[in-house]
């Protein structure tokens, strides 16, 4: 991911990576920064899940013991976003983070492996739970995007919700609706620039114009038109 000053940064299993972009590409240099115990007294975790940069060049970090941090590049140093070890934060035990997401408000979205979609504000260094986490197809939040109409589109483990704010009405997508898969990915999201959506599974890609996907208000009757016995009808 690239931040505003150009400088690439790569989440790996490992710790967090800068690309040094010095003369050729042949010289370019991998510099790698790992957590050790002086810099957080929470569980230490480089395995990095997810990765964001937000609309103030904070770089984000997610991982799956450690839960949500942030880096300092000017410090080398990572800040613990721990619940664990904010007094404000409902949350007493450790989230284990899969996704991240900032959305056109500058609300940060934590998606957690059991723990569903949360939001973090970073002035209250608090977490709140989504409004509609018990009606999610999944507590397991594989990745996330906004629409134009600031719809939030959420891949779950288990199928696709779509949460529009201005109702706060949540719809929900499965094959059944005619996606590819149930399941996504970690973190297999795009938005191309016309608006398009992309969303990832072990099967299949399954992709959409927002605007595009309606649903059906009318269930309609069934009703029998035939009946068959032996290829005959009765």
């Amino acid at each position: 991911m690239e931040d505003k000053t150009g400088t690439i940064w790569i989440g790996t299993n490992n710790g967090l990576v800068k690309l040094i972009k010095q003369g050729n590409p042949e010289d370019y240099q991998f510099v790698t920064y790992t957590q050790n115990q002086p810099d957080s007294i929470n569980f230490v975790d480089n395995y990095i899940s997810s990765l964001i940069i937000d609309n103030e060049n904070r770089i984000w970090l997610g991982s799956y013991k450690g839960g949500l941090f942030q880096f300092l590049p000017k410090q080398e140093k990572f800040i613990s976003y721990s619940p664990p070890l904010l007094d404000s934060s409902i949350f007493k035990n450790e989230i284990h983070v899969v996704s991240l997401y900032q959305d056109q408000h500058n609300t940060l979205w934590v998606g957690t492996e059991s723990n569903g979609l949360l939001q973090f504000d970073i002035n209250k260094r608090s977490y709140q739970s989504h409004p509609k986490n018990d009606f999610l197809l999944s507590n397991m939040i594989m990745g996330m995007l906004e629409d134009d109409m600031e719809s939030l589109w959420i891949g779950t483990s288990r199928g696709l919700s779509n949460y529009s704010p201005w109702n706060n009405k949540l719809s929900t997508y499965t094959y059944i609706d005619g996606l590819e898969s149930s399941g996504f990915n970690r973190n297999s999201v795009l938005k191309s620039t016309g608006g398009k959506m992309y969303f990832g599974s072990n099967s299949a890609l399954s992709y959409f114009y927002p605007l595009e996907v309606s649903n059906n208000p009318f269930k309609p009757n069934v009703v029998i038109t035939d009946f068959k016995v032996l290829n005959k009808s009765e």
